[in-house]
């Protein structure tokens, strides 16, 4: 029999954004949040990179957002997961996240966040894989507006396995950030570069993992290409940093794209994709690679003072190649319309269908 989890918010967290929310004035806070039920498939939900496993899923989560002045604010964040695997009960699990982020704005050039994150994650069958997971990342900006941007972060991770099988993992890094503007911001770079250790070396994972990521922008400002953005991303890192992955995997990666946006008219824009990606897994055999490519249009159909009504179209077709299951290979092709409506300042409503066609290798 599996047992039952409390999947409540915890009334200690429900009370503090009460206490709060009675201190703040109406204009300076906000309280959303959403609850989600259904089924998907891992297939989906990672980009069709995962074997097909079906589950049913409860979802919640709830912000609280509170300015207290021009150069201070804070947020409160909390999500809960709970997911039951159709074919595979060992991974059938419950999450409680807890978020904050600090920000401390003294004035335009220097900025500083302190980002918190706490994590739960309980299996309901193998216990050994239950872990609690605290992250902490403090963060400096500076900001030379129109010219240049510098993000330093420092990040701090422990996972602590209740099992207590020598699996716990303590986890630094540092990230560097940077853009510049040239040609009053006709080229924009941005280059990014992370460096992660781990305390121990585990199987099946790196000790030091290094991340790169670059991003030229270009605004043509012509009338054929209105702007040109190109994107390279390599690195290694681990599939349990997302907080919706349920098994532990190290791979290396990499992943380019080329975008160019076009406006043909005052109500009419589109855009066009090309994207390579290819994934190395260290412990797993769904090693693959391939291309997507896609085009999509934007249709302005009416913008007044208050409404703003507008259509979504769009075609891909995607090839992927599997390494070792060549059965796993296939193509793709995509067919997408989106219909949105904005109530501007209050809400918006969109209504979408999505065709997706799928051909397997044999």
């Amino acid at each position: 029999m599996k047992k039952k989890r409390n999947n409540k918010i915890p009334v200690f967290f429900a009370l503090l954004l009460l206490s709060i929310s009675q201190k703040a004035e109406s204009k300076n806070f906000t309280i959303s949040g959403y609850a989600e039920y259904g089924k998907k498939s891992t297939a989906e939900d990672y980009l069709e990179e995962d074997y097909d496993l079906d589950y049913n899923y409860k979802n919640y989560h709830v912000k609280f957002n509170h300015k207290l002045s021009n150069t201070f604010h804070y947020d409160l964040r909390t999500f809960f997961y709970n997911k039951n695997y159709n074919t595979q009960d060992d991974l059938d699990n419950f999450s409680r996240i807890y978020k904050s982020k600090i920000s401390y704005l003294p004035d335009n050039f220097i900025s500083l966040i302190l980002s918190l994150k706490f994590r739960e994650k309980y299996f309901d069958q193998n216990n050994s894989d239950n872990f609690n997971h605290f992250n902490i990342i403090p963060q400096l900006i500076l900001n030379e507006k129109d010219n240049w941007r510098i993000n330093i972060l420092a990040g701090f991770d422990n996972y602590n396995y209740l099992s207590g099988r020598n699996k716990d993992q303590f986890r630094y890094s540092i990230n560097l950030k940077a853009r510049k503007y040239f040609y009053s911001k006709k080229l924009i770079v941005d280059g990014y570069y992370k460096f992660d250790n781990m305390n121990k070396r585990l199987e099946y994972h790196r000790k030091n993992k290094h991340n790169f990521n670059g991003v030229f922008l270009y605004n043509c400002d012509h009338y054929l290409i209105e702007k040109i953005t190109i994107s390279y991303k390599w690195g290694y890192s681990d599939t349990k940093d997302a907080d919706d992955r349920d098994i532990s995997y190290d791979y290396k990666y990499f992943d380019h794209y080329v975008k160019t946006e076009h406006i043909i008219s005052k109500n009419l824009e589109t855009n066009i994709k090309y994207s390579y990606f290819a994934k190395d897994y260290l412990n797993f055999n769904l090693d693959h690679k391939g291309f997507n490519l896609e085009n999509r249009w934007i249709y302005l159909l009416s913008d007044t003072e208050k409404n703003k009504l507008w259509l979504n179209l769009g075609i891909g077709y995607k090839d992927v190649n599997y390494t070792d299951i060549t059965g796993n290979s296939y193509k793709k092709q995509l067919v997408i319309a989106r219909l949105n409506f904005r109530k501007k300042r209050y809400w918006k409503l969109s209504v979408a269908l999505q065709s997706n066609f799928y051909q397997y290798s044999q």
